[in-house]
């Protein structure tokens, strides 16, 4: 299910950089290609819901999660920057999915899932897409402003310490329910 919710902020960001970027100044190849991104995202909604009917699930049935900080209100103007964006959402993030869904493709395939595996494989090849427009973008925007990429970089380390620190949570839980169990399936009396 968190997925799904990442997708879904995943239309709402791209769908609100496409536009908001403007007053940014930002090149018009650059907002068709995160037109693009917008368009990708909704084909992973629809995918991801499909995959929610094919478990026997469906929207709602599970709480929205996601993890990292939930801002209200508005975002302070330097981080309105697109190249901190594109460092953050486009390298960062969308690297993060990458690997993410290779991983889900790769147990699907242990269990038999044929498509699930076959859905990750599409995701896949779009985030691939995904990471190399941000890396074009964040390259062109600091070829005419350089002092951005050095923002750009400290903006992307920290969001990626922060997925790693996501990444050793979730290692922890699974390595401490996994140790919790006996080998029927039940925690020890």
């Amino acid at each position: 299910m968190s997925i799904l919710s990442a997708e879904f902020r995943g239309i709402d960001f791209f769908g609100r950089f496409t536009v908001e970027t403007q007053e940014q100044y930002v090149p018009w190849h650059m907002t068709l290609g995160f037109a693009r991104q917008t368009f990708d995202e909704s084909r992973h909604t629809l995918l991801n819901m499909k995959l929610l009917e094919h478990l026997g699930s469906h929207l709602g049935e599970y709480p929205d999660i996601i993890l990292g900080p939930q801002r209200g209100g508005e975002i302070p103007e330097e981080e309105l920057d697109p190249a901190i964006l594109l460092a953050r959402i486009n390298v960062a993030l969308e690297g993060f999915a990458l690997t993410t869904f290779e991983e889900i493709r790769a147990l699907a395939r242990d269990l038999g899932e044929e498509l699930i595996e076959h859905c990750h494989d599409y995701n896949m090849a779009d985030e691939v897409t995904h990471v190399a427009l941000g890396d074009y973008w964040l390259e062109r925007l600091s070829q005419e402003q350089p002092w951005r990429k050095d923002r750009a970089r400290a903006a992307q380390e920290e969001f990626e310490k922060m997925l790693s620190m996501v990444r050793e949570m979730a290692a922890n839980f699974v390595g401490a329910t996994a140790g919790g169990s006996n080998q029927n399936g039940g925690t020890p009396g």
